[in-house]
């Protein structure tokens, strides 16, 4: 009877993690352009990490790439660069690419943890995270997405967590 309690109530615990989102809940959600600096030295640092990309896509059409950086730096010394590149074709039908790099507290580089098509907006969730990384949340970007996409700490990466699959 326990098992099949605990199995009924799968679908509200499934759900739980989109009842909160930055349009219901604004004050948890921390939006990633309140908090990242976005000044010509975060978007050098960026270019050069993402220099062979930036060249591979450059020499397609001729055409320049659009680069934006967003570095978030917490107090503990972590940081959090988002790297988006954008124009035209090369980037596919969302027409932009955005890489996530982390640097841990005392670190010594930056480490690439997440690829994304598009350059959706992104929050950070307050109350939900791993390791001190809080939970990203990431605008879904085509029809067949939810809303908002969650992304969590693993150690080594961020994973999909919601939706399942």
């Amino acid at each position: 009877m326990r098992l099949l309690l605990a199995l009924s109530l799968w679908p509200a615990l499934a759900t739980a993690q989109v009842d909160a989102t930055p349009a219901s809940d604004p004050a948890r959600f921390i939006a990633l352009e309140t908090v990242a600096r976005t000044d010509a030295a975060v978007e050098s640092f960026a270019r050069s990490l993402e220099a062979t990309a930036i060249a591979e896509a450059e020499a397609g059409p001729g055409r320049p790439v659009d680069v934006g950086g967003e570095l978030v730096e917490f107090a503990d010394g972590r940081r959090l660069l988002r790297v988006s590149l954008c124009g035209g074709a090369w980037f596919g039908i969302l027409g932009c690419h955005s890489s996530l790099h982390l640097m841990p507290a005392g670190g010594q580089g930056f480490m690439r943890v997440l690829d994304l098509i598009g350059a959706p907006s992104m929050w950070f969730d307050s109350r939900e995270g791993v390791g001190g990384w809080p939970d990203l949340i990431f605008e879904g970007q085509r029809a067949d997405h939810p809303p908002y996409i969650r992304w969590r700490w693993t150690g080594a990466t961020f994973d999909k967590i919601w939706p399942p699959g």
